[in-house]
């Protein structure tokens, strides 16, 4: 596969500050932007992944598995989610969307293929099963190093992952807090390249990703380490040197 000859659209700028947050007697990392707080995980949150990563709309794009019950989601919060550069995505004022939503329904329209037929009626519904509160988790996202990587890559490199809760598609989020994700990978954490794996047919993760500026490098096999099934993935690099030739383009 031919690496992308399109060249993406300079991204605006996104107010994506750094502050920090004790955790363990450590301080770590939180980002935000305009609309989200990018915040560590914590223990009290396992109900709410639970909520959302139970919906098989959710983990099997992104080669996971539906979680079975809240003790399976505790599991992992604590084995892959209480990690370094993982954030879960919160809403500062996750009402705001209710707005949206409204305006949908008004307009007798579906939320359409961005969100696989969402109403505006079933957004209100399940949105407000969980995420009523500021700052509960609606998705997350992170950085995952070469060796858990679903792709090769090199040392000072980083995989980036994204997932968000169904109810919340179409909204323009995951390009909103990656943003923030390049800027503190690119910046703060001085990686070389960042990478991308998406399975062919999700459409939404690849009009993304085009948004942010990644380039196509190679299609290859992907065996979901659950089920053992075999996909096809498009892998997809931006390196630190083109994000920094969009920023300068926004200046």
């Amino acid at each position: 596969v031919q690496r992308s000859s399109r060249t993406a659209k300079p991204l605006p700028r996104l107010r994506a500050s750094r502050l920090l947050e004790s955790l363990a007697g450590k301080e770590v990392p939180m980002l935000e932007t305009e609309r989200f707080i990018l915040r560590p995980w914590r223990d009290a949150d396992a109900a709410t992944l639970f909520r959302w990563a139970s919906d098989p709309r959710v983990g099997p794009p992104a080669n996971w598995a539906p979680y079975v019950n809240i003790e399976h989601a505790r599991e992992v919060l604590h084995a892959v989610y209480c990690a370094p550069d993982t954030f879960a995505i919160c809403a500062k004022h996750p009402e705001e969307f209710d707005a949206a939503a409204i305006a949908r329904i008004e307009g007798a329209a579906d939320f359409g293929d961005m969100t696989r037929g969402f109403s505006g009626r079933a957004f209100l519904r399940e949105r407000k099963k969980v995420a009523s509160a500021p700052l509960n988790p609606i998705g997350s996202i992170r950085f995952v190093k070469p060796d858990h990587a679903n792709c090769s890559i090199e040392d000072n490199d980083r995989e980036m992952g994204i997932w968000l809760a169904a109810p919340f598609w179409g909204f323009g989020i995951a390009p909103e807090v990656a943003g923030a994700m390049l800027r503190y990978g690119f910046g703060e954490r001085g990686l070389s390249a960042i990478w991308v794996c998406n399975f062919v047919e999700n459409a939404t993760s690849a009009r993304a990703k085009d948004k942010l500026g990644f380039e196509l490098v190679r299609l290859e096999e992907a065996t979901n380490p659950v089920t053992g099934v075999v996909r096809m993935q498009q892998v997809s690099v931006l390196t630190k040197s083109s994000w920094e030739n969009m920023q300068k383009a926004t200046e």
